[in-house]
């Protein structure tokens, strides 16, 4: 793969390190610089990078970007056909919307992302995400808001 690939790996094995020192402006400078050194079809890569920064934006408040950012690490999960990749984007979107309380969008994206552990067996990730559901339903019910839509 040559030396992109390398560049590319050190800067996220970079921004990995730098994010569990706690220091997130330069865990995401280096999230950056490996997105730039990447190559449009190193998916899994490409996955994991949008994957982690979209948390450090949401953790951060930065909505809009982490949005932004989990929606290009689905894509390359569709892209590199992973199952396993799309539910866990869909499961993490659902609890960046928990956390906002939009419970209807979290409660769908919860199920979409249960639809897909449960095709893949995945029982561990199944019981989690139930649990999640259940969580939503219970946050949107104490705030006067339906998490499901037969509830609204």
């Amino acid at each position: 793969m040559g030396e992109p690939f390398v560049v590319s790996r050190c800067q996220y094995t970079l921004g990995n390190l730098y994010w569990e020192k706690g220091d997130r402006k330069k865990a995401i400078h280096h999230f950056e610089v490996s997105l730039d050194a990447s190559s449009p079809n190193w998916h899994n890569v490409l996955f994991w990078t949008h994957y982690f920064l979209a948390q450090l934006f949401y953790d951060e408040g930065r909505f809009d970007d982490a949005y932004a950012h989990m929606g290009h690490a689905k894509l390359h999960a569709a892209n590199n056909h992973d199952i396993n990749l799309l539910a866990k984007a869909a499961g993490r979107r659902a609890v960046f919307l928990h956390g906002q309380q939009r419970f209807e969008e979290a409660r769908s994206e919860a199920l979409g992302a249960l639809d897909l552990y449960q095709k893949l067996g995945a029982a561990g990730q199944v019981e989690r995400v139930g649990k999640l559901l259940l969580q939503i339903d219970s946050d949107a019910q104490a705030n006067g808001r339906s998490g499901h839509p037969s509830c609204a």
